[in-house]
């Protein structure tokens, strides 16, 4: 939604690494506790280097989440503005999805007679855009409200960290909402289709950079970024620097340092599956 090059680049590594595992065992967790499992049995089961993370986790405090189904995945069409259930645990199958639609999974779902609801647990430090302008929760009340004929959402994004109770970022979306949120999807999804023809064809399509490039899997392949480190990498050509233009030398090294620190991590990522000689 925010960077047009995120929709035509090639995806290279996507975020793995000790914290997105941790997450993903403490996911699955929470998972098998909401389905009945019990506490203990479903933590023998977290691998031993993330289980005193899933341990640490107050469910107690989560117990009105986790009395709502998990894991459950949808389709949503921009075009028809329409969803349909994929399924529950399907570990992300979205093999039956056409073309013309967007497959998420939400943590959290729940059917009230009134409204539905969609929530996510964050278990990372980074901090995430609020609930009320998040497009993962804008995109999961969308589908929720759509596949159950509801037009009221709830949604929720809970953080869980070690040592804190869980806190919670609600927001509440009402029909207007709902429809602004199918009116800019939809148009998004016709930008995207002309990008990728463009960019099939040639064209440059221009990245917007932000806080967004973080966990972005085409950041390797990003001009954006692969240019600040040739910028970067350059200076060493234009020696000695002088008062006059050492700061944009300044800001190409500090620029440069960062790109190179987030493609370092994807290049962790990557080695994590398949070892690097």
């Amino acid at each position: 939604m925010a960077c047009a090059a995120a929709a035509v680049l090639p995806r290279i590594g996507e975020e793995s690494g000790a914290f997105a595992t941790r997450g993903t065992e403490v996911h699955a967790h929470l998972e098998r506790v909401s389905r009945g499992m019990d506490p203990a049995e479903s933590l023998a089961r977290v691998d031993e280097e993330h289980r005193e993370a899933a341990a640490a986790v107050d469910l107690d405090a989560l117990a009105p989440e986790l009395a709502l189904s998990s894991e459950v995945s949808l389709a949503y069409n921009p075009t028809t503005d329409t969803a349909r259930v994929l399924g529950q645990s399907t570990g992300r199958d979205y093999s039956s999805v056409t073309p013309d639609e967007v497959p998420m999974t939400l943590d959290l779902a729940g059917v009230a007679p009134d409204r539905v609801t969609a929530g996510d647990y964050k278990t990372g430090h980074v901090q995430v855009t609020a609930a009320a302008d998040n497009w993962q929760m804008r995109g999961g009340a969308l589908a929720m409200s759509r596949a159950f004929g509801r037009t009221v959402a709830d949604v929720q994004l809970i953080t869980i960290r070690e040592g804190r109770r869980p806190w919670r970022d609600r927001a509440t979306f009402d029909a207007l909402d709902l429809a602004g949120f199918a009116a800019e999807l939809r148009a998004s999804m016709t930008r995207v289709a002309r990008d990728r023809a463009r960019y099939a064809a040639g064209e440059h399509v221009e990245p917007t950079e932000g806080p967004w490039c973080r966990y972005c899997p085409s950041v390797m392949a990003c001009p954006a970024k692969t240019s600040a480190v040739r910028v970067a990498l350059d200076i060493k050509d234009n020696l000695p620097i002088t008062a006059a233009d050492a700061g944009a030398a300044w800001e190409a090294v500090e620029r440069g340092e960062r790109v190179l620190k987030t493609i370092k991590s994807k290049l962790i990522a990557l080695a994590s599956h398949d070892p690097m000689m």
